[in-house]
């Protein structure tokens, strides 16, 4: 087993590294852990990929400190993966509520040779409360929490997810970015999501999974892991 990765603040970060090659990080939904990732991860390694994917603070086997579950500090986290193993050229994959970690790692600490391109799968940014200049707001949320995550993180984690707010910062992103969607997503319908991210992305590409819904990385494996496979090999 991998030591873990430590956090500024200490936290411990239990994470999975297979295969050799360029390096793709990915990073999963709230409440989900990094085994989630394991189809995607024996298709790219297989592929001839470095894949990496770590347990968010509070979730899986990586410590529950009872706090960082801000966007800011989930980002800094995922910087931590990124400079501990110290990957470059990697491709960024985040789910559901790890696409807004993903975007917002790179406009906190850049791409800085680290990051080479990012993909988004069922992503639920730019904004899920409904607001004056927002009226559509997103109002079914993920319900299934996995077992081996913390009840403490997944309220958290919840209230920042609902209420963050990536429009602004979306348009500060310089790297290839490529959204994959289920077109019958509820849980983050593409009209309220991935059209108006990539509408926001300077270099986003984005592709409609038809009569898809949201966990792609179970449904549409064989699809999504081409994909992938293609987009991280540039």
């Amino acid at each position: 087993m991998p030591a873990p990765i430590r956090t500024r603040d200490g936290v411990a970060l239990f994470h999975r590294d297979w295969g050799e090659g360029p390096p793709v990080v990915f990073v999963a939904s709230w409440s989900l852990p990094s085994d989630s990732w394991c189809y995607q991860m024996l298709a790219l390694a297989g592929a001839g990929f470095r894949c990496v994917a770590y347990d968010r603070r509070g979730h899986g086997r990586s410590d529950d400190p009872g706090r960082g579950y801000d966007f800011d500090t989930l980002a800094d986290d995922l910087a931590a993966v990124l400079e501990q193993l110290d990957l470059r050229g990697a491709t960024l994959v985040g789910f559901s509520m790890g696409c807004g970690e993903v975007l917002r790692c790179l406009t906190r600490h850049g791409a800085a040779g680290r990051v080479a391109r990012a993909v988004l799968i069922g992503t639920t940014t730019p904004m899920l409360t409904r607001a004056p200049d927002n009226p559509a707001g997103l109002r079914n949320w993920v319900r299934d929490m996995a077992l081996r995550s913390s009840l403490r993180a997944l309220l958290e984690c919840h209230r920042t997810l609902a209420a963050a707010d990536f429009r602004a910062e979306a348009r500060a992103i310089d790297v290839p970015v490529l959204l994959l969607h289920g077109e019958r997503d509820m849980t983050s319908p593409p009209d309220l999501t991935a059209r108006p991210t990539a509408a926001l992305l300077p270099k986003a590409r984005l592709e409609i999974y038809e009569g898809a819904p949201h966990g792609l990385f179970l449904t549409h494996q064989a699809r999504l892991n081409a994909d992938l496979i293609a987009f991280a090999r540039g």
